[in-house]
Parts: C-alpha cells; sequence; structure tokens
C-alpha cells in the first residue's frame, strides 16, 4: 500500500514540476495594470511564474514581455538571448483588457515559443 502511495506522489510531483517557469514582466504605467492582472491570474495558473529578487539570477524557460501604449498590447516572449520567439500586437476592449480570445492565443502563442524550446 506505501508503495503505491509514494508512486501516486511521485506522479503528480512529476507533473507539478512539468510546468514551465516563465517570468512575466507588463509596462505601460496605468493602463497596464489591468493587463498585467488578466495575464498574471492567466498565466501563472498554466505556468510556474518566478520573480527574482533584484541582483539574483532565477533560471526561466521564458520571459514574457507586454508593453502597453494606446490601446494596444505588445508581446514579446524570449526562450533565448536572441531575437524574441514571439512578437505580436493585441487590442485592447475598451475597458483596457483583452478579449478572452485574444488571450486565448496569446497562451497557444507562449506554448508553443515553450515546446520549440
Amino acid at each position: 500500500m506505501s508503495r503505491a502511495l509514494i508512486l501516486v506522489c511521485l506522479l503528480f510531483a512529476g507533473s507539478a514540476l512539468a510546468k514551465g517557469r516563465i517570468n512575466l514582466q507588463v509596462d505601460g504605467g496605468k493602463a497596464s495594470a489591468k493587463v498585467k492582472a488578466q495575464l498574471k491570474q492567466k498565466l501563472c495558473k498554466a505556468y510556474q511564474c518566478v520573480q527574482p529578487a533584484k541582483g539574483k539570477n532565477v533560471p526561466v524557460d521564458a520571459v514574457v514581455y507586454g508593453t502597453v501604449a494606446e490601446g494596444q498590447l505588445a508581446l514579446k516572449v524570449f526562450t533565448d538571448t536572441e531575437a524574441p520567439d514571439v512578437d505580436e500586437q493585441y487590442s485592447l476592449a475598451k475597458k483596457g483588457t483583452l478579449a478572452p480570445k485574444q488571450l486565448s492565443a496569446l497562451v497557444a502563442a507562449l506554448d508553443g515559443a515553450l515546446k520549440a524550446e
């Protein structure tokens, strides 16, 4: 019985560790607050979000960098130090957030970038 319990625990631990580690950064002042909260809620469920302390190096699978300006979200996803793997623009709704379809497209783009790595 205890061996079966250990096996189940290892299986669940393996799936939890399989989540990609991302660093989410969104700039754009006050206009970015809603988008940042929306992205954090969606992406931190699908991935392990990490925020390194100042002066500390933390290994991540991707850096997700967004800039909000003039009703647009410019999103870049870096999986290495070269050019971004994802470089896309999303229009924001009047309430200053992404539509559900756009949010799904963004997660799919991030999934694709992480799988390609």
